[in-house]
């Protein structure tokens, strides 16, 4: 709406309002008075003139009142006001426009009291902030304090892993102590010294339990093979730790043809201790040793078994002291112990002495041969044939 119009029904009673709003135009419903009629003939000559009052029009009734309008005068009562939108917002207006005629003006405030306000506000707000902000440091440098030096105290140790030392003993290698924090404790450096000091521990794994736990996990080292150099064993577990040095080998396999010498080694990069891992020669026969103790396991061949890696290009393996594997090269070492696998599963029988020559992981051949010392290579050696028998050969190919 224009403010023109705005301020023309600000000045407007309800009565003109009312009108308005049903266009009512005063003017044309006003009735124009009537022009005095001439008299008659016959009232002139002396009869009577019909004198009955006209019928009064019923007045008009008062306009109605807006819910609206109603609160705003129930809630600012005042005689002859005037009341706009404004007045619904809570604001009075002054003096009677509708009577006067006129709009009433507003005082308005001195611009400079309003800008002190406003920084009054500002600055109130902006204390509040600084306020709130310090209590936030105050309370962060307390919490941290405390955790620090009263909470979060050890008291409570859990070991979890089934291995070959006690409780005692493991949380005693951590060097972790009770009444220890558990916030200022060095995890990293206590899971070395475990590892460092058990060596029948693999891995160790420290977390805290809130508000006064420490929990240990540890993983007890696993034997995989006998590396034997100098007449004697060295057993190291499945991640390469020496765990002893013995005169007779454990229950794992044996592993031959490791060049290096851990006890005659100078070198303080290469000479092995207990604990330590052994050192990888040129030729990688370690890594070599592990895939083919890996591959043997995981198709079944759990049967003793003596690896010789002397030379890396001819590897052989006497598997269950009767099946001789020669293996060739390092390339395509799992395909060659699946396919040895398939053979003792399947081909030889059990108290079968054989030779099996798995150069060639595509292709197995299979072949009974008279003498024992003759290498034919693609051909299983067997001792079960008499020498007037013909040799029958039968091919089996590798999966």
């Amino acid at each position: 709406m224009p403010e023109f119009e705005r301020k023309k029904r600000r000045s407007l009673s309800d009565q003109q309002l009312y009108d308005e709003y049903y266009g009512i135009d005063k003017k044309k419903t006003a009735k124009k008075p009537s022009p005095k009629k001439k008299q008659s003939k016959s009232s002139a000559k002396g009869k009577p003139l019909n004198t009955a009052k006209k019928e009064t029009p019923p007045k008009r009734e008062a306009p109605p009142v807006s819910a609206e309008r109603q609160r705003v005068k129930e809630r600012y009562p005042r005689e002859n006001a005037v009341w706009s939108e404004s007045a619904y917002d809570g604001k009075k207006k002054k003096g009677s426009a509708a009577k006067k005629g006129t709009a009433s003006k507003k005082k308005a405030s001195p611009k400079g009291k309003t800008d002190i306000n406003s920084r009054k506000k500002r600055k109130k707000h902006g204390s509040y902030i600084l306020y709130y902000f310090l209590c936030g440091i105050v309370t962060v440098a307390v919490v941290t304090i405390l955790s620090v030096t009263v909470l979060f105290n050890i008291s409570v140790f859990e070991v979890e892993g089934n291995t070959a030392y006690t409780e005692e003993e493991i949380i005693s290698a951590c060097g972790i102590k009770e009444g220890d924090n558990l916030l200022r404790i060095d995890i990293g450096g206590a899971e070395k010294k475990i590892v460092s000091e058990l060596v029948y521990i693999d891995t160790a794994e420290i977390s805290r339990g809130f508000p006064n736990r420490l929990i240990i996990k540890a993983e007890p080292a696993r034997p995989a093979a006998n590396f034997l150099v100098s007449g004697k064993y060295y057993l190291v577990s499945e991640i390469g730790r020496l765990l002893e040095i013995t005169d007779k080998p454990a229950d794992c396999p044996i592993v031959k043809g490791y060049v290096l010498d851990p006890e005659k080694e100078s070198d303080a990069e290469t000479k092995t201790v207990i604990g330590g891992k052994l050192a990888e020669d040129d030729e990688k026969r370690i890594s070599t040793a592990n895939n083919i103790i890996k591959f043997m396991e995981e198709y079944g061949l759990t049967e003793e078994c003596v690896i010789d890696i002397t030379d890396t290009l001819n590897i052989k393996v006497s598997y269950d002291d009767r099946i001789e594997m020669e293996l060739g090269t390092s390339a395509a070492m799992e395909d060659k112990i699946y396919n040895a696998s398939l053979l003792v599963k399947n081909e030889i029988t059990e108290n079968e002495k054989c030779s099996l020559i798995l150069t060639n992981p595509n292709r197995v051949p299979k072949r009974p041969i008279r003498d024992e010392s003759s290498n034919n290579e693609g051909y299983i050696v067997t001792t079960a044939e008499t020498s007037s028998e013909e040799p029958e050969e039968t091919t089996a190919e590798g999966e």
